[in-house]
């Protein structure tokens, strides 16, 4: 096993809240595993409960990331040192930029993998991104249907 962490290699001890921001960034660039129950020096905590954490981390990837990457993902428990680890391997996304639902196409949703970071992306490189495959158009929205109201422009994908 690789002791460092790399381009298409990330450790994490315990399951966290950054996890969807380390999807999308592989999704973003050439796919990639994510470890957990392995710590930054690439020794092995091990995980408790593996199979309640699946089921979470599956729950979170289908529901906190766009568009759906359903079939991008596998999920799967090894031992290592005798100890239970989780490998979540991320294809490289076909609908790319993937985002964080939460945080939409800006630059603290989309995320690129670089070196053994995740990096956000730049709005000019988000709307570079080729979105044409899964139809989508940027639209300007300014205020309601009712009132307009300049000062309250919004970028939008639909």
């Amino acid at each position: 096993m690789i002791l460092y962490e790399t381009n298409r290699i990330e450790y994490k001890e315990k399951l966290t809240s950054d996890l969807e921001q380390e999807a999308v960034a592989f999704l973003n660039s050439e796919g990639g595993d994510i470890f957990l129950g392995i710590r930054k020096d690439g020794s092995v905590a091990g995980i408790s409960n593996p199979d309640d954490i699946q089921l979470k981390i599956a729950d979170r990837l289908q529901n906190n990331i766009r568009p759906s990457i359903l079939g991008l993902f596998d999920i799967s428990v090894e031992k290592r040192n005798g100890k239970e680890i989780i490998i979540i391997n991320l294809a490289s996304g076909t609908e790319k930029p993937y985002c964080i639902k939460q945080k939409g196409y800006s630059e603290s949703g989309c995320f690129l993998r670089i070196g053994s970071s995740s990096k956000p992306m730049s709005q000019e490189m988000i709307d570079k991104k080729p979105r044409d495959n899964a139809g989508f158009k940027r639209f300007t929205i300014c205020g309601t249907a009712w009132k307009w109201n300049s000062k309250n422009c919004k970028q939008i994908w639909a």
